[in-house]
């Protein structure tokens, strides 16, 4: 059968299916994205695979051949910010293939990740409904539950409309939870930093000089190289601006360091109204709105917005010895039709 043949055979769902997949081992894993991959290139739809080299590795080894129609990129690299995923991966990839059906394979949370990680990537996975609602998408996120703890496992249950699970067909999710609701609530409570940090108060744009000065210092202290420190400084200076422009000021600004990163926070008494600020895409350089946390999600490691009912609370980490973010990006080519099909929930 040819591929022309075989897309027309292939019942695409209208709209976005954002389903989530539980597995307990490789071999569930592969059984379960290795059809999901494959009927979708073989339907002709442009496929993404997001996730880390642990799972791509053998998903690409089992796949065998490199094809223009399936894309793999490594998330511990790329997703290292989980707040990256939508406006620098799936924006872009959707954006570049708006007059077809994509499908997705995104795994952002893994065993190993930070806590604090974790519970950005599920505010994204939780956006993310919001952000693509009205994509012609279909998303597979995989998650780990031998290697996952369960706080993990039900978090990708508030988040993902949809569940699939070995042996069965895909249903309808009744543990999902309203996604502005998880994604205002899921940072809390937000941890005190380990040790103690002076707060330094931006009141007046003079305030800024001395703290970029501050966060220069620090950074050296740390031992943040000499690139990253100034990509840092950029990240806190843009952040503080935020704060003092838009809310009036005061911002209340804590660096520390805490498990090899060095951490700032930037408080304010704004109350976000767009819980998508800084995972909207700057389309052109004329945008204002949100540009700014754009940029710092470019920057940082890992950037972690939590909006709150008496104001705004904003912390960037950056991997004292982490190198540049440099992900691997490798299409390719599949030559098997699929002996599986896959189908959204009626």
């Amino acid at each position: 059968m040819d591929s022309d043949a075989h897309a027309n055979e292939v019942t695409r769902p209208a709209g976005l299916v954002h389903a989530a997949v539980f597995y307990l081992d490789m071999s569930s894993y592969l059984d379960a994205v290795v059809p999901f991959v494959v009927e979708g290139a073989w339907a002709g739809d442009p496929v993404l695979v997001v996730g880390p080299s642990a799972t791509v590795g053998p998903l690409r080894a089992r796949l065998r051949a490199d094809a223009p129609q399936v894309t793999f990129i490594d998330a511990c690299e790329a997703v290292r910010n989980p707040t990256r995923l939508i406006p620098a991966l799936l924006d872009p990839f959707f954006t570049k293939h708006h007059h077809e059906h994509v499908r997705v394979v995104c795994e952002s949370l893994w065993p190993g990740r930070s806590e604090a990680a974790k519970h950005t990537a599920v505010q994204t996975e939780a956006l993310l409904n919001v952000a693509h609602a009205g994509a012609n998408a279909t998303i597979l996120c995989p998650y780990d539950v031998a290697g996952l703890e369960t706080a993990d496992v039900g978090n990708a249950l508030r988040t993902h409309p949809v569940v699939l699970a070995e042996g069965r067909e895909p249903w309808a999710n009744r543990g999902y939870t309203d996604p502005t609701t998880v994604a205002t609530s899921c940072l809390e409570p937000f941890p005190e930093p380990a040790e103690q940090s002076v707060p330094f108060r931006v009141t007046e744009r003079p305030d800024l000089f001395l703290l970029r000065a501050i966060v220069a210092a620090q950074a050296a202290l740390a031992g943040l190289p000499h690139g990253r420190r100034e990509d840092f400084e950029t990240a806190v200076n843009e952040v503080a601006t935020n704060a003092l422009v838009h809310t009036g000021g005061p911002g209340i600004v804590r660096l520390w360091t805490q498990d090899d990163t060095l951490v700032c926070e930037v408080r304010d008494e704004g109350r976000l109204s767009d819980v998508l600020v800084g995972r909207r895409p700057i389309r052109s350089f004329d945008a204002v709105h949100g540009r700014g946390l754009f940029l710092v999600n470019e920057i940082c490691d890992l950037v972690q917005i939590n909006p709150r009912p008496d104001g705004t609370i904003v912390r960037l980490h950056m991997d004292i010895h982490a190198t540049e973010r440099q992900p691997e990006i490798v299409e390719g080519e599949l030559w098997e039709p699929p002996a599986w099909s896959w189908s959204a929930p009626d």
